[in-house]
């Protein structure tokens, strides 16, 4: 006679193995906080995934060049500030020598020192191997470009977009054209009396000066109408200075403004990848802990099977 001794030890195998796999699978999504972790859970949603989250690492790779630009725009306005309180001394200098004839030596001498810290704003005012304020020798203003963001063309392919900043008037000093530097440039002026001269405040040693320039200094010599027409020329660098200042400043704004929409923009694709491919963790905490229980009694039961299985054995023996 042919017995089956043990077909419900089989079954009770067969859901224990089930469960196992069941209980594993739960046990990686608990682990790496993913419902869909590889191409194989949904290949839909993997690709998705994949290729928002390539855009937002170069949103955030342009967070990070926006983070210089910042820089180097906020070095920028503070070399013009700071070289605009300067120039400010520098007039009010002007005005103390315009009105005590006996003391212009000495109070060229502080021009002279106020010159030297221009100087150094100028040669400080660099971040990441850029100097706005600093023109050197041979080189001109041109228009820099500042990274504001990565998109994708029609056919997929990476385009790195631009702020561009034209430079021009922004520059302190040159050491190749004196005139592309608002402080090594010539300011044609008159004074309120009509006398027409021309100044400028630093000399670098350009390599083309300041043509029918003359250099900004006090002595005994100089009438009340030249050292008038020193300080109207000062009057013309701080509108440079501000200006330059604007110009920076609206720079600024936009990198900010910019830099919050990719900050938000990558918020937003962060979200959406994690509706898409993120686990709800309390929900499969309850099913490791259901499928835990279920693999205890489904285990009990498979001992019961091959016990009862040995007593009906021994029937036949």
């Amino acid at each position: 006679m042919d017995v089956s001794l043990n077909s419900t030890a089989r079954s009770a195998l067969s859901l224990l193995s089930g469960n196992r796999a069941a209980y594993d699978k739960t046990l990686n999504k608990v682990a790496t906080g993913k419902d869909v972790d590889t191409a194989s859970d949904n290949a839909a949603f993997w690709a998705i995934s994949k290729m928002m989250n390539a855009t937002s690492l170069s949103n955030s790779a342009a967070q990070d060049a926006i983070g210089i630009s910042q820089a180097i725009t906020d070095v920028t306005q503070m070399g013009i500030s700071a070289a605009s309180d300067i120039v400010t001394e520098i007039r009010s200098k002007l005005i103390l020598a315009a009105s005590i004839p006996g003391g212009r030596d000495a109070v060229n001498a502080e021009i002279g020192q106020l010159k030297e810290q221009l100087k150094s704003v100028a040669d400080a005012s660099g971040f990441a191997g850029q100097n706005w304020l600093k023109l050197g020798g041979g080189e001109q203003p041109s228009t820099k470009q500042l990274v504001s963001s990565v998109t994708s063309d029609p056919d997929g392919n990476a385009v790195v977009n631009t702020i561009d900043v034209d430079t021009t008037g922004i520059a302190l000093t040159s050491e190749g054209d004196a005139d592309d530097g608002l402080l090594t440039s010539a300011h044609g002026v008159t004074t309120r009396t009509g006398g027409s001269y021309t100044y400028h405040l630093l000399d670098v040693g350009s390599q083309t000066a300041a043509t029918g320039s003359t250099e900004i200094e006090v002595s005994e010599d100089n009438s009340a109408d030249e050292i008038a027409g020193m300080i109207a020329a000062t009057d013309s660098i701080l509108s440079g200075l501000s200006d330059a200042g604007i110009k920076v400043g609206v720079t600024q704004s936009r990198l900010s403004t910019q830099n919050e929409f990719l900050y938000d923009l990558n918020d937003a694709i962060d979200s959406g990848i994690g509706s898409l491919v993120d686990t709800d963790m309390e929900e499969q905490a309850a099913n490791l802990a259901a499928q835990g229980v279920q693999a205890k009694l489904q285990a009990q039961m498979l001992n019961m099977a091959n016990f009862d299985s040995r007593k009906f054995s021994q029937l036949f023996r």
